[in-house]
């Protein structure tokens, strides 16, 4: 969900959307500060840079061909470190 926000970004600094699609359900916006997609994936590195295990819970979340990518690309770095990756849930 991060990443979808993330790709929004510029959008919203513009003020291009409509206010309609930030409520859900009654909820008010979120406040929150968005971060690019490249400062996304480079706080997951340096998160990774420090860990020794990485555990996925659910691959699910896991879609579309460019967010994949870019998840996969940093799982196969952390394992080149010598990281132990373990997929877990119900699609494991």
């Amino acid at each position: 969900m991060h990443y979808i926000d993330c790709q929004r970004l510029p959008e919203l600094k513009a003020g291009r959307y409509d206010a309609k699609q930030l409520f859900w359900e009654g909820e008010p916006t979120a406040e929150m500060a968005l971060i690019t997609t490249g400062e996304l994936f480079r706080q997951l590195e340096r998160e990774l840079a420090s860990a020794d295990v990485l555990r996925i819970l659910d691959r699910s979340w896991l879609t579309g061909t460019e967010f994949k990518q870019q998840v996969e690309t940093r799982v196969d770095e952390f394992r080149r470190r010598g990281g132990q990756v373990e997929y877990r849930g119900p699609d494991a």
